[in-house]
């Protein structure tokens, strides 16, 4: 919404006689307005796109509080591997019909999978581009405002995780139960396979035998992508 009211400063309309200060109002209220029935006192907002450079802008210029961005990061082919689990579990996946169709190649369909959701080009997740956005951390103008956690310190020390997140947040810490976790909110499974939204009951790590799922050249193709393991 924020984007596609941005993206008014180029219109025709505007361009044509210059609306920008009016465009600015209308951008500088959607935020406020579309959080305006939520009573909580703190939102975390979820959205794979807060970290490419147009949205980015929008919110340095919009948001009222300072920018905290929370990117949760892991071994890029255990991700993989999930992404694989999640669609072999479901066979009619809307992925794969579009993998198959763009490659012919007797591969295996993992490695197809591979391929494709650490595409650049695959804006259904584009792993690769979600990767060098973050790498927005590395510039010291921008390391108060991002914070990665990484999958493996959330499973072995959770707690301790969840309240260095608080502390980047500047808000108090909570005393949470970590077990019978539920999916709260229901979803169409518009991004193509059942299951991606599912919560777990309790956090533990998934294990992945790499080896029995890819072949060695996608395992050495994607192997060492972890920026952030070099920057903790």
């Amino acid at each position: 919404m924020l984007g596609a009211a941005y993206n008014q400063y180029q219109s025709k309309e505007n361009l044509d006689s210059s609306r920008f200060h009016d465009i600015y109002n209308v951008v500088d209220n959607i935020i406020p307005l579309f959080y305006e029935k939520h009573p909580e006192k703190h939102i975390i907002d979820k959205n794979f796109s807060w970290l490419e450079p147009h949205p980015y802008v929008i919110l340095e210029h919009h948001l009222k509080n300072d920018i905290r961005v929370i990117c949760p990061v892991r071994d890029v082919m255990e991700i993989l591997a999930s992404w694989n689990r999640l669609c072999e579990a479901d066979r009619n996946n809307e992925y794969d019909k579009i993998i198959v169709k763009g490659d012919k190649s007797k591969r295996p369909i993992s490695d197809k999978r591979a391929d494709f959701f650490i595409s650049l080009d695959n804006e259904e997740s584009g792993i690769r581009n979600s990767i060098e956005n973050m790498k927005r951390i590395l510039y010291p103008q921008f390391k108060d405002n991002i914070m990665l956690v990484d999958y493996d310190d959330l499973t072995s020390d959770t707690e301790n995780t969840v309240n260095k997140v608080y502390d980047f947040l500047e808000i108090e810490h909570f005393d949470h139960n970590f077990e019978g976790m539920k999916t709260t909110h229901e979803y169409s499974n518009t991004w193509g396979v059942k299951g991606h939204h599912d919560i777990k009951p309790s956090i533990q790590k998934e294990e992945y035998d790499l080896e029995s799922i890819f072949s060695a050249e996608t395992i050495r193709k994607y192997s060492g992508m972890e920026f952030w393991k070099d920057f903790k």
